[in-house]
């Protein structure tokens, strides 16, 4: 798991990610929270675009660290 912080509306919400999962159950979790559909998110990481290329992609593949 990695914890990440995530900011919507102002406000933030601590989550922690399975990066035995896909981005597409990432963005459920989001979805929990925020309301915003899967499929209208957004990624960013330090102000870029995380792009997203196919949902049998692992979290684990994306370097949220850096």
């Amino acid at each position: 798991f990695i914890a990440v912080s995530v900011k919507w509306q102002k406000k933030m919400f601590p989550v922690e990610i399975d990066t035995t999962q896909t981005p597409f159950v990432f963005k459920c979790q989001l979805y929990d929270l925020t309301g915003v559909p899967p499929e209208r998110q957004k990624l960013m990481v330090k102000g870029g675009l995380l792009k997203v290329k196919s949902k049998n992609n692992h979290v684990k593949h994306f370097n949220f660290s850096d």
